[in-house]
């Protein structure tokens, strides 16, 4: 009624918040676009570009009738880093995930029983067999156990990766022959010069690597279905998995 006293229905405490997280955005490392994104000094490309023309120029006057030394050392180095493209690096990475949610489908359903002699099929089946869930929506639980399994998977799915590109990059890669090429290039010319042009080969045409790359497709899907949302809760996978932790 009005002019009868009021009782607080609760307390709040107002705590006096810690200098150093007003107006410090480096305490918050996703301050900016560029932490998702990525960034390159790309001016530093061209001028990287351009001094390994002027640089391997030099070299080859400076190596007089055995440059073709260096011509044989370019080549392979060009064509190893243009062995495994990024592109078929992601679509394997994209397309490697999405047997772990074969192999999470058919543990619990009568579907792509042809993923049973997938090696990482008993792992995912002793798991979801020790850890039942009882959410109704089999998208929903699907989904959980892929997350929970994601790293495992990921894991093993990279080292078949390597091994696999390793065997693919032979066709163009020796290393024997590339170390006996820098090897003598590196005598005539010097280490350190020929050091630089290797430094700024790796650092213009390697930028990121295939393992890079295939790892961040794959995570790319893990995220996908940590950011579903279950139809029952309302709530995202990463809620659910919060909420059992």
């Amino acid at each position: 009624m009005r002019g009868q006293k009021l009782e607080p229905c609760a307390h709040f405490v107002v705590h006096k918040i810690p200098k150093f997280f007003i107006g410090d955005y480096a305490m918050n490392i996703f301050n900016r676009e560029s932490v998702f994104l990525g960034e390159h000094p790309f001016e530093a490309l061209s001028e990287a570009t351009k001094e390994i023309f002027k640089l391997a120029k030099e070299i080859k006057i400076s190596l007089g009738e055995q440059g073709y030394l260096l011509d044989n050392y370019l080549s392979m180095v060009l064509e190893s880093a243009n062995d495994c493209l990024a592109h078929d690096a992601a679509m394997t990475g994209f397309d490697g995930v999405s047997d772990l949610f074969r192999i999470c489908t058919a543990v619990q359903s009568d579907l792509f029983k042809d993923v049973a002699s997938h090696p990482f099929y008993e792992t995912a089946k002793k798991y979801i067999e020790e850890h039942p869930l009882k959410f109704q929506e089999k998208s929903t639980v699907r989904d959980l156990y892929c997350a929970e399994l994601a790293d495992e998977f990921i894991t093993f799915a990279v080292k078949k990766f390597i091994v696999k590109e390793k065997d693919e990059l032979k066709s163009v890669f020796e290393t024997v022959q590339l170390q006996e090429y820098h090897s003598k290039i590196a005598y005539l010319v010097g280490e350190e010069k020929f050091g630089r042009l290797a430094e700024l080969l790796k650092s213009r045409f390697l930028i990121a690597r295939p393992v890079n790359i295939f790892l961040q497709a794959m995570t790319n899907q893990f995220l996908y279905c940590l950011i579903k949302r279950d139809k029952e809760t309302s709530k995202q996978i990463f809620q659910l998995i919060l909420d059992e932790k």
